[in-house]
């Protein structure tokens, strides 16, 4: 039986932990406002690889190779192109770059900036496509744009991406961001077509976030694309959001995270409501909690107090001063398990590059504050527990000293005073250490010292109004 007790108490106060969790949604933080928004559906596939994956021989630029010869005079554009192919004599790698323009031009994924550069610049070559000095200027303004091809596994993300480049050096960047990107160009693509379909503006806006930010930055915008549009215009106004965060808050890995995830949307939908639910649970755990721990005759004896004396007064029932007891560790378990939940900081803006390292460096602070707290409120609970069991005991050997007069146990109960401020001494005490302890962790010395202040208040009135004037009450009427 007592096996059982055990088990099942320490189950109950499980409970408890796992209920104080659930934090209540914080009414503007952007990774509750990310939850809230809906899913919205793929509209384009992500290959997996970078750089590496283009060696396989079925990038865009191979494709358009192994592709029938184009038609060079279909259109101005393709026989102003024609005029430079000569240069392919000293430089052959021009032949594919002007396939792949040419294609590119075709298929609309020149911006008109774009288009006319090149007409100027193939007018330039064709006057001499045969120099030295025309390769050099045909590597430096026509061959990003092939290097882009060789980093695109589909020709839908390499139309995406080269949409947004106005000249050739804006194409050599967009080649060295899908180069470092481990998502490569399948990942970029995404999250450009998903910002374009609400504005190009915002895709515009995403190449800078991805630029100052790198890698990571892209990380971060393609698990915004689980919301669509909405999501990533949301990254791009909280820029110290992560993609660890956004994955987490879309879709919780553990159990208790999608727990959570589950309270806050039925807080938000119902309001108020669903938080006098869960403290209500809490204060039945508790209870159960604190009638399994304590042996029934131990507590009945605890809390006894005189009966009523010669003038018929009474005492109240038994059931008042449990529900007293009960109601005062009941609101201590709740602060412990308060002071042992991990505090979550949402995201606030970093420098460029150290956004992960400052998120992470922070969450692991304040799993140390958490811990901390919870060890110093547990050494406050534990002493005032013992402070309060030692002066009770004095309180009862007066009590249970039925061989002695009226009048000596008043006075032994005065000498006992000094007894009753005991919690308040340790309380001040404990207050005092905490403040020393400030200069280690701030809000574990707040912690520290609210609690002690708090319990050896209640520890104080509760001996003084619930035992000691009940006693002389009965002495004086002897």
């Amino acid at each position: 039986m007592t096996t059982l007790k055990w088990a099942l108490g320490l189950f109950l106060l499980a409970g408890i932990v796992v209920v104080v969790q659930l934090a209540d949604p914080a009414p503007h933080s952007p990774l509750v406002r990310f939850r809230q928004l809906p899913d919205a559906p793929s509209t384009l596939s992500v290959p997996s690889g970078g750089a590496f994956t283009s060696l396989a021989g079925t990038s865009v630029a191979d494709s358009v190779l192994n592709a029938p010869a184009p038609n060079w005079e279909a259109d101005p554009f393709g026989e102003k192109l024609a005029m430079v192919r000569p240069l392919a004599g000293v430089f052959p790698p021009a032949e594919g770059a002007l396939r792949v323009i040419l294609e590119a031009a075709r298929r609309g994924a020149l911006r008109e900036s774009l288009l006319r550069h090149y007409l100027q610049q193939a007018g330039t070559l064709a006057a001499n496509p045969q120099s030295a000095a025309a390769a050099d200027l045909f590597q430096d303004q026509f061959m990003p744009v092939w290097e882009l091809a060789r980093r695109c596994r589909q020709m839908e993300e390499f139309a995406a991406i080269l949409r947004l480049a106005d000249n050739p050096e804006q194409v050599k960047v967009l080649v060295r961001m899908v180069t470092a990107s481990p998502q490569g160009a399948g990942g970029l693509a995404h999250v450009l077509q998903t910002a374009a379909q609400e504005s190009t503006a915002l895709a515009a806006a995403c190449l800078d976030y991805v630029l100052q930010r790198g890698p990571d930055g892209l990380d971060t915008l393609l698990a915004a694309t689980r919301k669509g549009a909405a999501g990533i215009r949301l990254v791009l106004e909280h820029p110290g959001l992560t993609a660890a965060q956004l994955r987490v808050a879309s879709q919780p890995t553990s159990w208790l995270g999608q727990l959570e995830a589950r309270y806050q949307a039925a807080r938000l939908q119902h309001g108020p409501w669903v938080t006098m639910v869960k403290y209500a649970v809490l204060a039945v755990l508790s209870a159960l909690v604190i009638a399994l721990a304590i042996p029934g005759r131990y507590l009945q004896r605890l809390l006894s107090v005189p009966s009523g004396g010669a003038n018929g007064a009474t005492t109240p029932p038994a059931w008042v001063s449990a529900l007293a007891v009960g109601v005062v560790l009941s609101g201590l378990t709740y602060l412990m398990a308060v002071a042992i939940r991990p505090e979550t900081t949402w995201a606030v803006s970093t420098p460029t590059g150290a956004a992960t390292a400052g998120a992470s460096a922070t969450m692991v602070a304040r799993a140390d504050n958490a811990f901390l707290s919870g060890v110093v409120v547990f050494v406050s609970l534990t002493i005032h527990a013992a402070v309060w069991f030692f002066v009770r005991a004095k309180l009862r050997a007066v009590e249970e000293d039925e061989t002695a007069p009226a009048s000596l146990r008043l006075k032994r109960l005065e000498n006992l005073d000094v007894f009753l401020d005991l919690p308040l001494f340790t309380g001040l005490a404990l207050t005092v250490i905490a403040f020393i302890l400030i200069t280690l962790d701030a809000g574990m010395s707040r912690h520290f010292a609210y609690t002690s202040t708090v319990v050896g208040i209640i520890s104080a009135v509760s001996l003084r109004v619930r035992y000691l004037y009940p006693l002389r009450e009965r002495l004086l009427h002897a």
